[in-house]
């Protein structure tokens, strides 16, 4: 989808779903207020063409051609520039992101691309614009996916702390196998104990098997969305779930609705 910056943010930026948008502004000074709601997802914006200014969090960087940033929709932040140019914005829903990476909020707002990690990213973003033309909305989703993926080199940026380092490798673990994976064999492949494991993420609020829970439940809520044709039975296996009762049961506790209702509501 092309949409025209203006000096009013696009409201069809939240929801549920990932969206993928190509992005025309003349001069632009686009100013959004803090989002209450924290419906307006995370939004990876690659600038294509020209070069804009992005301030949020305080910090303020100037996008050159091939430069990408990411921004949170939930908090206030401006976009200006002087000339007219060209960006993809990748929108990315907030939970998914904070889900699987917390404390990447405080990667916003900086100019990304430029460390052989973000290059990875970088590239991505670019293959993505150029070949993006016509992309279904399966296409979308799966690109999502491995953006989120990849979202993980910007938080080696910031992981000095050997307790954010270990916490860092144990969330790219848990993702590679979520279905199979326990807090116990986690702290086994990481040469640590549990207790010690589940200390390391004491400081997000949540345990190691707490997260991983609410990991296959936001997975299981994705799916439901993106595969409406595949059984739910088996998007709970697939995810972990081994008693389909059990699966149903947390799922209702956690988003207020049976997985069939989820499946069925409004998701934009």
């Amino acid at each position: 989808m092309e949409i025209h910056l203006t000096s009013t943010p696009p409201s069809l930026l939240q929801g549920h779903l990932p969206q993928w948008l190509s992005a025309r502004h003349g001069a632009l000074d686009l100013h959004a207020g803090p989002d209450a709601s924290q419906a307006r997802p995370f939004k990876l914006l690659w600038q294509a063409e020209g070069r804009a200014r992005v301030q949020q969090r305080g910090r303020g960087v100037q996008l050159e051609a091939g430069q990408f940033t990411l921004l949170d929709g939930a908090q206030a932040f401006s976009l200006q520039a002087d000339a007219p140019g060209t960006q993809f914005i990748l929108a990315l829903p907030r939970q998914s992101v904070l889900d699987r990476h917390p404390g990447l909020h405080e990667q916003t707002a900086r100019v990304q691309g430029e460390r052989p990690e973000e290059a990875l990213l970088a590239d991505f973003l670019r293959s993505l614009a150029l070949r993006s033309k016509g992309l279904a909305e399966s296409g979308v989703a799966h690109a999502a996916t491995a953006a989120l993926a990849l979202l993980g080199l910007l938080r080696q940026r910031s992981a000095h702390d050997p307790r954010e380092a270990l916490r860092s490798r144990a969330l790219t673990l848990l993702e590679l196998d979520i279905a199979n994976t326990n807090a116990e064999t986690l702290a086994s492949q990481l040469r640590v104990s549990r207790r010690h494991l589940d200390g390391v993420f004491a400081p997000t609020g949540r345990t190691l098997s707490q997260h991983l829970w609410e990991r296959r439940l936001a997975l299981a809520a994705q799916q439901l969305c993106e595969t409406p044709a595949r059984p739910i039975t088996l998007i709970a296996h697939g995810l972990g779930f081994k008693d389909s009762s059990h699966f149903a049961r947390l799922f209702r506790q956690r988003f207020g609705a049976p997985p069939s209702r989820w499946r069925q509501r409004p998701t934009r």
